[in-house]
């Protein structure tokens, strides 16, 4: 019996540093800069107040931002992952749910967004822009990345990308700004936003030369100002735009 009471006591004090630990380290305050592996590592945040940027060429992966423990969870702030040429995947980001200001992947090595889909919901800004070797913008198997990304309110850019192929967004309703598709040379073909209503400010595809077909924003209807190809080098592939026929 004495043995029995010892293990219960036992959990409970294992139980009460474990919730100590998470309650300690579950919320941190002020912009943080990550620029080194060791210190991606040692991360313990679920929420951060404030923004978080991660750069460094010597960052290879995100894997323990989705802890055991911990989990990033929510950024109130920008979250910002900029000039990391050897960061391969996006993994560890997808336990994110929402940004309250800008979502940026910028100038990395990424060449794929990870096993899983990610939890994000929200952002100020949406932006992937200049990541020369990310082909697609599915998860490794070829689902959707973003399917819980319902509201952007800012801008929504993908430009400057390797990418071959944009899918998904399908969840996606609104954009309180501009939706910029520019400078992916390589990509051939644009499908989803099949919930999309509103682009507040301006729709511009342009500087795809590679673009042929653009299937896709069932539901679009209202655009600030529209732009395809008439900017720049255009879209001079491109010969179907039915998918903006009943644009207002």
């Amino acid at each position: 019996m004495l043995r029995i009471y010892s293990k219960i006591n036992l959990l409970f004090v294992f139980l009460l540093c474990l919730a100590s630990y998470s309650s300690l380290y579950s919320q941190c305050n002020g912009d943080i800069t990550l620029s080194t592996q060791d210190q991606v590592n040692d991360f313990s945040c679920n929420t951060v107040n404030g923004n978080l940027t991660i750069t460094g060429s010597g960052i290879t992966h995100l894997d323990s931002l989705f802890g055991i423990l911990n989990v990033l969870q929510q950024v109130t702030g920008d979250l910002i992952v900029i000039d990391c040429p050897n960061l391969t995947s996006l993994q560890g980001l997808d336990g994110v749910q929402s940004v309250g200001g800008n979502f940026v992947v910028n100038t990395t090595g990424i060449t794929t967004m990870g096993n899983f889909s990610f939890q994000l919901t929200s952002a100020g800004d949406f932006i992937i822009i200049g990541n020369n070797s990310l082909t697609n913008l599915n998860i490794s198997g070829g689902s959707e990345a973003f399917p819980l990304l319902l509201n952007v309110n800012d801008d929504f850019l993908i430009n400057g990308n390797a990418l071959t192929s944009i899918t998904g967004f399908n969840a996606l309703t609104n954009i309180g700004d501009g939706l910029s598709i520019s400078g992916n040379t390589a990509l051939t073909s644009i499908t989803g936003f099949n919930a999309l209503t509103n682009i507040e400010t301006g729709l511009l595809i342009d500087g795809n030369t590679a673009l042929t077909s653009i299937t896709g924003f069932d539901n679009l209807n209202q655009v600030g100002e529209f732009v395809l190809g008439i900017i720049g080098v255009g879209n001079p592939s491109l010969t179907d735009v039915s998918a903006f026929e009943d644009l207002n």
